[in-house]
């Protein structure tokens, strides 16, 4: 009807709508689009998809683009119910700016079995799908939101794995997490050798987050004497981000020396070490050439 009357009307329309749903987007800080890239690539990409999904939505109202990292449940429901409302918005400016290529009752009865019929086909679709569903179409979940639950709700490595092949601005606000957990398990999946632990997943893992070879047997020794959580501590101290002395991290190294020549009692030793390393002020490490043993670029966080 808008485009009877005037056709740049009904661009008004469309243009102010996209520009709201936009608006929104960006308020929400959810504007980044979940494939992983960067830069302007990463913008670029995130408005053509954005307003592609958007647009697509207005013109079939597929419902799986509910999903948070589409429109999101709540302004998937909000756009649909809109453009019910606007249709007889635009009947009514129609006649009032003198339309007459139908009778105007006429044009209300057609609008209003066509609005009812689609709210009915609706209301039948939420009683024939599992309630559990029904909240996702008022959910206000972002997609920054999904891609951290992803991750923390999570039970299995593999199930956790998907956070990064998503973009890693969508999970910004867990990424030392997700970086301590590749760190902690990546000799075990080295070892076991999953299916999903291809190339697909490893070129997603910062390359600062893969331990170097000589690492691993650092970590078992570690592990051996002072138990995985001394283990951990001791490790971020030792490697980049970690503000300590080397001379400390080589006095550690020393005590295992020394308790594995004396063949036993070393665990006080790796144990005390590691108080020293946590109360001294210290230069940043930095400052100094890492040992090789203790090649690390990124620092591992305490287990909780």
């Amino acid at each position: 009807m808008l485009m009877l009357m005037k056709k740049r009307y009904f661009g008004f329309y469309l243009a102010g709508d996209m520009a709201l749903y936009l608006f929104v987007k960006l308020l929400r800080g959810d504007f980044v689009y979940s494939l992983p890239l960067q830069g302007a690539k990463e913008m670029f990409v995130s408005f053509v998809m954005r307003t592609m999904m958007k647009a697509v939505t207005d013109f079939t109202g597929c419902v799986q683009l509910r999903h948070p990292g589409e429109l999101g449940g709540l302004y998937w429901s909000f756009s649909m119910f809109g453009a019910l409302a606007m249709s007889f918005v635009g009947v009514l400016l129609y006649y009032r700016a003198g339309g007459e290529v139908i009778e105007e009752s006429s044009a209300w009865k057609i609008i209003g079995w066509l609005g009812g019929a689609w709210c009915c086909v609706f209301g039948i679709f939420l009683l024939l799908i599992k309630e559990e569903y029904w909240v996702t179409f008022w959910s206000s979940k972002t997609g920054n939101q999904f891609a951290v639950e992803c991750f923390v709700s999570k039970d299995t490595d593999r199930d956790k794995s998907e956070v990064l092949m998503l973009n890693e601005k969508q999970w910004v606000t867990i990424r030392g997490q997700v970086r301590q957990w590749v760190i902690v398990n990546w000799w075990k999946w080295k070892d076991e050798n999953p299916s999903w632990f291809n190339e697909g997943f490893v070129g997603r893992v910062p390359l600062e987050w893969i331990p170097a070879e000589d690492a691993k047997a650092l970590l078992e020794r570690l592990r051996k004497q002072g138990g995985l959580r001394e283990s951990l501590r001791v490790l971020a101290a030792a490697v980049g981000g970690a503000e300590e002395e080397v001379e400390e991290v080589e006095e550690i190294r020393g005590s295992m020396r020394a308790s594995a020549r004396e063949g036993g009692g070393g665990g006080g030793g790796v144990r005390g070490s590691a108080r020293g390393i946590r109360s001294s002020p210290g230069r940043s490490a930095r400052e100094s050439a890492r040992p090789s043993e203790l090649r690390m670029s990124s620092r591992v966080l305490p287990v909780n």
